[in-house]
C-alpha cells in the first residue's frame, strides 16, 4: 500500500513466503573416541515474513526508496544423536528480528500490453 504526497511516497508492506532452505552438517561432540566424535545436524527455515515501512521519492518514472520494518522466520534445528541411544533432538522456534534496504525502481518502457520494470535493491537484516 503507497501514498503518494507530490513526489514524496510513504508505504506499508508486508511479505510471506514458504522456504525449504536446509543445512546439514557434522557437528563436533567433543568426544576423542572417533564412535562418538560427531554427530549429525541440521536446520531448516520453513517460512519467513516481513512487515516494512517505506519512505521515498518519485521523480520522472523512477522512485527511489528506504524501507525497514520487523522480520519473523520458523526455525526447526535438529540433532541426530542415535548413534549414542539418545535419539533425535528437535527444536522448533520463531525468530524475530529486522530488515533495512535501499530501492531503486524505475519503469522503463511500455510495448502494448507490457509495461517493463527495474528493480535494484540492497538489503541487510538478522533474525535471533
Amino acid at each position: 500500500m503507497n501514498y503518494q504526497i507530490g513526489s514524496w511516497v510513504l508505504g506499508l508492506e508486508g511479505s510471506g513466503n514458504w522456504s525449504m532452505v536446509r543445512g546439514t552438517d557434522t557437528c563436533a561432540g567433543g568426544n576423542t573416541d572417533s564412535i562418538y566424535s560427531g554427530f549429525n545436524c541440521g536446520s531448516q527455515i520453513a517460512a519467513l515474513a516481513t512487515l516494512t515501512g517505506r519512505v521515498g521519492y518519485a521523480f520522472d518514472r523512477s522512485l527511489l526508496y528506504v524501507k525497514g520494518g520487523a522480520a519473523w522466520d520458523r526455525q526447526k534445528d535438529q540433532f541426530n544423536m542415535v548413534g549414542v541411544g539418545l535419539g533425535l533432538l528437535t527444536n522448533n522456534s520463531t525468530n524475530r528480528g529486522w530488515t533495512i534496504g535501499v530501492v531503486s525502481n524505475t519503469s522503463c518502457r511500455r510495448t502494448g500490453r507490457w509495461r517493463w520494470n527495474t528493480d535494484i535493491t540492497t538489503s541487510a537484516g538478522r533474525l535471533r
